[in-house]
């Protein structure tokens, strides 16, 4: 019979104190017993093995910094709930069409003019649905168009850039190849392919990825340090 007291939750509770004091990958049966002054085989009547109550410890952790993070956001939102929980992350407003100027200054005047709190405005670039909705002048003018964008919303609200999602379909590898590499030499804090490793086709015809044949097509080149 368990020792009166002795629960799976006291010795997960114990367990996560040593792994504070000593690793988790230092834990052993022996040492966890002596811990909580009991004889080893009294913790089977709990978990099956030693794996099972590190699983725990790790749930556990979650748990407790899931719980620190809901105390430090109560009382506020948005930005600030952010900024309680994690005050070096980065937040970021991020619109479609960075090609767009209309669209950003649109959104971003009226953040402005109401107060609303952001470290970074992010951007995604797509030239197939730019196309798609009638751009003219192929991917080499909506990336131009993105790149006056990226300085204009710069200049006019003192605020870093990220390219938080850009793609091209996986067939023009190399014109996506150069539109990131040219990308890449616009004033922004870093470049963010989205969904690189979907196939052909992928989630009901979604072919912007860059892998063919189950490997990557050269596009991903451009993100290669030289």
């Amino acid at each position: 019979m368990p020792r009166l007291g002795l629960t799976a939750d006291t010795i997960i509770e114990t367990a996560a104190q040593m792994a504070n004091e000593i690793g988790i990958d230092k834990i052993s049966i022996k040492l966890l017993a002596e811990k909580c002054n009991i004889k080893s085989p009294s913790f089977y009547n709990h978990f099956t093995n030693l794996d099972e109550i590190k699983n725990g410890v790790m749930l556990y952790g979650w748990k407790q910094l899931e719980e620190k993070a809901l105390r430090a956001a109560v009382g506020v939102s948005g930005y600030d709930a952010v900024k309680a929980i994690c005050p070096d992350a980065k937040v970021i407003v991020h619109l479609d069409v960075g090609n767009d100027q209309w669209v950003y200054n649109r959104m971003f005047d009226i953040l402005q003019a109401n107060g609303g709190k952001y470290d970074m405005i992010g951007m995604s670039l797509y030239p197939y649905w730019a196309e798609q909705e009638g751009k003219t002048g192929g991917w080499l003018k909506v990336a131009d168009d993105c790149i006056a964008n990226i300085k204009h919303v710069k200049q006019k609200y003192n605020k870093p850039v990220m390219i938080c999602e850009i793609g091209m379909p996986y067939d023009q590898a190399e014109a996506c190849k150069q539109l990131i590499t040219k990308m890449m030499q616009a004033d922004v804090e870093g470049i963010f392919y989205w969904e690189p490793q979907a196939p052909n086709g992928y989630n009901d015809g979604y072919n912007l990825g860059c892998f063919d044949n189950n490997a990557p097509t050269i596009a991903l080149d451009a993100f290669k340090i030289q």
